[in-house]
């Protein structure tokens, strides 16, 4: 039993997003053989798609609107999940082998130093298997020790609640009793996904929340930063692993405070906060990294990836907290405005006003709800 649940919960958050990513490679295909791109791609897309279903179901079904959530989301889920297998498969069929150039070595422009070197596949692999050292030890902590939040008494609460008992924010975590919508915290529909996935895979919200999820969310948000090492160190390779530890690291040491990302990156990593400050945040970075990049190439290979990552973290980040949505159109707004008074792009600022129109929407429905 044990094991089904596994896979199934493996299905739903691993292969739909994987080839969910695969779908979206047809619009845009700078990013065809960059797989975690392609994953991080479909992932942001399946929890969009559960924002606005969660939200129909909790305002307009007042009977087991969990339950037409579930039945809903399952459907529409996998619906552009099949489009990218049935993408993949053709793709594969129609893919022939050829033979390519000779490869010749490459060397490091400013040294003239050979990239595969000896001394450089060694130092690679030393600084790859530290950081999966130090990785092992993170994911070995999160599922081992146990943390004392009070925050777990609401959020994971709601997921169990609405894995049991089929409702959605309209029962009180803390008597089980019924009560009205609560509308301060119902927009932010993160705890149903993951009651979402409990109920899918018959996993215990609590077990899910506080021991599984970590496994997959810890090295989620490492791909995050991997992706960001490489738009920052596009051609020195060995920058990239090296670059992963020293965030490894300070998410392993930033604990200053009960508040600092890097306390909620280990030790509330299923809650929406934690999530805004270690996927969320990061995420719209690599975005705008993306945007500079294109820009001082002179190139439009990465734009239509950015802008949708832009989008998407940005209805993420009122999916996590209602909070987040201000955060992350600051770090929208902000970021765009710097780069386009640097290459003198004002059309860039404006483009990102139009982006930040989701999060417009969603405080003006947060307002009127409250």
């Amino acid at each position: 039993m044990m094991l089904i649940s596994a896979i199934i919960l493996i299905i739903m958050i691993v292969i739909l997003p994987l080839e969910t990513g695969r779908f979206l490679e047809r619009f845009d295909k700078g990013h065809q053989n960059d797989t975690g791109m392609v994953f991080l791609s479909g992932f942001l897309l399946q929890l969009v798609l559960f924002f606005p279903v969660a939200l129909g179901t909790m305002f307009f079904i007042r009977q087991d609107n969990f339950v037409w959530c579930t039945r809903i989301y399952l459907i529409l889920s996998c619906i552009p999940a099949i489009a990218g297998a049935v993408c993949r498969i053709r793709k594969l069929k129609e893919k022939k082998p050829a033979a390519g150039p000779e490869r010749k070595a490459e060397v490091y422009k400013n040294t003239g130093e050979e990239k595969n070197g000896k001394f450089r596949d060694a130092e690679k692999t030393i600084l790859w298997a530290a950081f999966f050292i130090i990785l092992a030890y993170q994911l070995y902590k999160a599922v081992t020790t146990a943390f004392i939040d009070g925050d777990n008494t609401f959020y994971v609460t709601q997921s169990l609640i609405a894995q049991q008992q089929g409702v959605m924010f309209t029962n009180l975590p803390y008597t089980g009793g019924p009560t009205s919508l609560d509308m301060r915290h119902a927009l932010a529909v993160l705890p149903l996904w993951f009651a979402y996935l409990a109920k899918v895979s018959g996993i215990h919200a609590t077990v899910l929340c506080k021991t599984v999820m970590p496994l997959f969310l810890i090295p989620f948000t490492y791909l995050v930063f991997f992706e960001i090492a490489k738009r920052l160190y596009p051609e020195e390779k060995n920058n990239i692993p090296f670059f992963l530890c020293l965030v490894a690291v300070f998410e392993m040491f930033g604990s200053v405070s009960i508040y600092t990302s890097e306390r909620f990156f280990l030790t509330r990593t299923w809650q929406g906060k934690a999530m805004l400050g270690s996927v969320v945040i990061p995420v719209i970075i690599l975005a705008l990294l993306m945007i500079a990049a294109d820009i001082r190439d002179k190139s439009n290979a990465n734009i239509k990836t950015a802008w949708y990552l832009i989008v998407s973290a940005g209805i993420f980040s009122g999916i996590c907290t209602s909070l987040g949505v201000a955060f992350s159109a600051l770090l929208t707004l902000g970021g765009c405005l710097v780069i386009a008074i640097r290459d003198r792009k004002p059309k860039l600022f404006a483009m990102s006003m139009l982006a930040c129109i989701p999060q417009a929407v969603y405080m003006v429905l947060y307002v009127i709800l409250k």
